[in-house]
């Protein structure tokens, strides 16, 4: 999936910027004539191409992900995407050569006209097209004293995803691009745009905090930890805790936010978009990602939890080390408990499902008004966990462990 063509929309009713993932996929379907120009208008069906998930009207609240797809007849060789008239880009190829990938940011609030193209190889007018109107909302306001960073988060997540997504990976790399911490130091790349697990969150958080400085003139943020908290390993630093540290009591970012005072641990199922989550496989091995849904067995994002999840999407630093292969990207992760799922997007499979922070580190950010400092550093909520079982102390693994490869890498 080519990043690059993730597109802005700048129009002058649009006021604030949050990211969600717009993914259109497509599948084989029954071959037919091609058609000339048709199918435009508020449907997405035609003999060439149906758009799931997607209907006239529908309401999507903005800075939550959000997920599309196409099943297309064979005779389709890619998908153009334009909203409000303006060209977003082209959908790329999935894992299987059929399925096409595309990510977008809406801006703000608004009405938008999404059209969909489908075009045969080598052609200048689509053989197919449809348009839907979507209204983007502000989603409501966390309750009193839940305020959370996390709307800052995604658009980090937004950010990165399409400014330095898939630069590969690679386990000894840390940080894409230079990050100012205000005029305190600078957080700098050492693998040519290349990263890896742990240090991908790191990146999302920094970034989210220069997004969310920038933004509202508020620089106080930089003050309350000293770079060196967030630049060295040192046992009273938070990267050490971020970076999965068993004798700091730290199993992950969820940890390290709570520790100092940042965030909070949440269970799995109390989690939103742009929380954090580290998690342990049963085959080996850790990964630290940015929680953007859960999802059902077909892979389909699910709004709140309930029964019909096995899993949640991410974004984070995985995959191979080739620019295209690895990198900042998406995928879904499925617990153990279900299975693989046959789904149409990369999976993470194996994942522990467990109410052991050890062994699923759930956690979010909170607004920087309720950061506050604890006592002191050993005063941790976790201290008198009971001890892990045998079998469950085998499957904890740090991500220092991962070789970055995911199950459809």
């Amino acid at each position: 999936m080519k990043n690059k063509l993730s597109s802005l929309i700048s129009m002058s009713r649009l006021r604030r910027s949050y990211g969600f993932s717009l993914i259109l996929l497509t599948a084989c379907g029954s071959a037919g004539n091609a058609e000339s120009p048709a199918a435009t208008g508020r449907s997405g069906s035609s003999s060439l191409f149906n758009v799931e998930n997607l209907a006239d009207q529908q309401q999507i609240s903005e800075g939550i992900p959000t997920q599309f797809r196409i099943h297309a007849a064979s005779q389709v060789d890619h998908v153009m995407v334009s909203a409000n008239g303006q060209t977003l880009g082209k959908a790329e190829a999935g894992r299987d050569g059929k399925q096409f990938h595309f990510d977008h940011v809406f801006n703000g609030e608004g009405d938008q006209d999404l059209t969909f193209d489908a075009f045969a190889a080598k052609a200048s007018a689509p053989l197919a097209s449809s348009t839907f109107r979507v209204h983007v909302v502000r989603p409501p306001a966390p309750a009193p004293g839940s305020r959370l960073f996390n709307g800052y988060i995604l658009k980090a997540v937004a950010y990165l995803n399409k400014n330095y997504g898939l630069l590969g990976y690679n386990i000894k790399s840390q940080i894409t691009h230079p990050i100012d911490y205000y005029k305190f130091g600078t957080f700098k790349p050492t693998g040519g745009g290349m990263t890896m697990c742990v240090a991908g969150t790191l990146e999302v958080i920094m970034t989210a905090f220069d997004i969310y400085s920038k933004e509202t003139g508020d620089y106080s943020i930089y003050n309350y930890l000293p770079f060196r908290s967030w630049s060295s390993l040192d046992n009273d630093a938070i990267k050490a805790q971020i970076w999965v540290n068993p004798k700091l009591k730290s199993s992950g970012t969820g940890d390290a936010i709570a520790h100092f005072g940042v965030g909070e641990h949440v269970k799995f199922k109390d989690l939103k978009p742009g929380g954090f989550i580290n998690i342990n496989r049963t085959t080996g091995s850790g990964h630290s990602v940015t929680f953007l849904s859960f999802i059902d067995k077909k892979g389909n994002d699910v709004p709140e939890y309930n029964d019909s999840v096995v899993g949640f999407r991410y974004f984070g630093s995985q995959g191979h080390g080739v620019k295209g292969q690895g990198g900042f990207s998406f995928r879904h992760a499925f617990f153990s408990k279900y299975g693989c799922p046959d789904v149409p997007y990369q999976r993470d499979c194996n994942v522990i499902l467990s109410d052991d922070q050890r062994l699923l580190n759930v956690g979010q950010m909170l607004d920087p008004r309720d950061w506050k400092h604890p006592s002191k550093l050993s005063d941790y909520a976790d201290e008198d966990l009971l001890p892990l079982s045998a079998i469950d102390q085998a499957q904890v693994h740090s991500p220092l462990e991962f070789d970055g490869l995911t199950t459809d890498d």
